[in-house]
């Protein structure tokens, strides 16, 4: 336990995160509040347990039952889904980069939610640096952006997705040559601010799904040694060379991971990039 950007936080890094999910039910988690930090919301709906056991009796309808399957699968898209109804969680802190924040169509994104999960959602609160979704049960959904975080009042379950640095993807011209909205440091920074206090700290890479660009893939490795404590003497260098990279001189981007390579040869991250 500690309080994050302060104290290290034990970290499990993974490639994929519904990850998470299985992180969380593995370690015993529980009526949590869980901090996340991610450009998706991660709450696409299960199918219900009772439309599952109506399709595997019905013999004949075996596509049926093979669909109703396979959207019980736990998902990157559902996780959090599968967290509520787990009972894994009960309050979830989704928080995004204030530019992602402002870009954000919230009337959009409670339609879509009571599309989905239409037998329970409810608006509580809709302000400008603030939206509430209530799915009943005392399961809340509250969104905002960073310049909003505030202490939870209680530990929290902090989740990262590394595309959570990052502008979506999908609107850019030209997402191989995309820089941060902010970096982990900058994320720490904030965190540590507001006294988030953690037991365990889940951050996603996210590449394999292409949320996170393959050169950018360090950011999560980043994230995760800050929040462990652990050193990462090339993480100013991984910046630099990001920022050369985006700015088309390729010399200087691999000058910076070269001497990366110098300072901590053993950084996996760097060789990563350089392959590229």
């Amino acid at each position: 336990m500690g309080f994050v950007g302060v104290d290290p936080v034990p970290v499990v890094r993974m490639e994929d995160h519904d990850r998470a999910f299985a992180t969380w039910v593995e370690a015993g988690s529980s009526d949590r509040v869980v901090l996340h930090l991610d450009a998706h919301l991660d709450l696409e709906p299960l199918a219900r347990r009772d439309e599952l056991e109506s399709a595997l009796r019905s013999a004949g309808d075996l596509g049926g039952a093979l669909r109703a399957i396979l959207a019980r699968r736990v998902t990157i898209g559902n996780f959090l889904t599968a967290a509520f109804e787990r009972g894994v969680l009960r309050r979830l802190l989704w928080v995004v980069p204030d530019p992602a924040w402002d870009a954000l169509d919230r009337t959009a994104l409670a339609c879509d939610l009571a599309r989905t999960h239409g037998r329970d959602l409810s608006v509580r609160a809709d302000e400008a640096d603030q939206l509430i979704l209530d799915f009943g049960s005392g399961r809340t959904v509250e969104a905002r952006p960073l310049r909003a975080l505030e202490t939870p009042g209680e530990p929290v379950l902090l989740d990262v997705d590394a595309d959570v640095f990052l502008p979506r993807l999908e609107t850019l011209e030209d997402p191989e040559r995309v820089l941060p909205l902010l970096w982990p440091d900058e994320l720490l920074e904030r965190l540590a601010a507001c006294r988030i206090e953690s037991d365990l700290a889940t951050v996603s890479a996210s590449v394999r799904g292409n949320y996170v660009p393959a050169r950018l893939r360090f950011l999560a490795d980043d994230v995760a040694a800050l929040l462990a404590g652990r050193p990462r003497p090339a993480r100013a260098l991984h910046r630099l060379s990001a920022e050369a990279w985006s700015a088309g001189d390729l010399a200087a981007a691999r000058a910076a991971l070269e001497e990366a390579l110098a300072r901590d040869p053993g950084d996996a991250a760097t060789w990563f990039q350089l392959a590229l």
